[in-house]
């Protein structure tokens, strides 16, 4: 005799939707953090990923600014974080950012440079996966590796001609 499982999933959903039960929403925040080798505020070809860099969600009520969750990860040996956070913060301003780098050599913030990937933190915005994936984050050395002209010239970031002195041509 086949079992009908489709009341108590129903009633279990049912609860869920009047707040009866306890139904937490869980979404997982990713994102990557790496080493900015040139200072660029991008990756580049020389830039390397950062293992057990630590990073912060923090999400704040628009009106008053408390802070309504705090959550710490750390990355892991691709670089990359995978924070769960519990709860809908649809009405809150959610953002990832650097707490600190794991290497002495490149644990830098540039200036000028943004240091917290926004993000959204509900269900109720269209997106149906689980995972919110966050802006990359970086650290810097405080001098950039030789190669970067190089580098940035092959990336068509920089015109052949940047390093000429003007009207040489």
């Amino acid at each position: 005799m086949a079992k009908s499982y489709g009341v108590p999933v129903a009633l279990i959903t049912a609860l869920c939707l009047v707040g009866v039960a306890h139904c937490v929403e869980r979404l997982v925040v990713e994102g990557p953090v790496f080493c900015d080798t040139c200072r660029v505020d991008f990756a580049t070809p020389v830039s390397y990923d950062l293992k057990d860099a630590k990073v912060k969600v923090e999400c704040r009520n628009r009106t008053t600014g408390v802070v309504t969750i705090s959550v710490e990860g750390k990355t892991g040996k691709d670089g990359w974080y995978r924070i769960p956070v519990e709860g809908d913060h649809e009405e809150e301003l959610c953002e990832v950012s650097l707490l600190e780098s794991p290497v002495a050599e490149c644990n830098e913030q540039l200036k000028g440079s943004v240091h917290v990937a926004r993000i959204s933190l509900t269900n109720r915005n269209g997106l149906v996966q689980s995972s919110r994936f966050a802006s990359s984050l970086s650290y810097a050395p405080k001098t950039p590796v030789a190669d970067c002209v190089k580098v940035l010239l092959e990336m068509g970031v920089l015109p052949p001609d940047f390093f000429l002195p003007v009207g040489s041509n």
